[in-house]
């Protein structure tokens, strides 16, 4: 199986520390990079790192079609600051509030989109 690919937008500091090390456990999951805003991600080239899985702070969850847009096929997770909340959104356009989550949930979660049919 493939690594899912993972890139991180805003996330304050301690939350990057905790999704690291607790991704760190699956081997499945490939952090590529962190950006503090999307825009500066868009700024760049980054056509060798194309992301299965895209994680903003939920802060600029207004920027999520954008991401969307330019990365259709990524699932974007959305995550409150304080770590404890976050929702999906799909190219469908979709939003789904998922609710109170661990970092070990969110690990398996993130597992599971590549299991799924599209």
């Amino acid at each position: 199986m493939e690594p899912i690919k993972i890139l991180t937008f805003g996330l304050p500091k301690i939350l990057q520390g905790i999704v690291a090390e607790s991704f760190r456990k699956y081997g499945t999951l490939d952090v590529l990079g962190h950006y503090e805003t999307v825009n500066e991600y868009f700024t760049g080239c980054h056509k060798d790192d194309l992301p299965n899985v895209i994680i903003v702070d939920s802060n600029q969850s207004d920027q999520c079609p954008d991401v969307l847009y330019q990365h259709p096929k990524a699932r974007v997770v959305s995550i409150e600051t304080q770590g404890q909340f976050f929702s999906v959104w799909r190219m469908v356009p979709e939003k789904t509030d998922l609710g109170e989550i661990s970092s070990d949930e969110l690990a398996e979660v993130l597992c599971a989109f590549e299991s799924e049919s599209c």
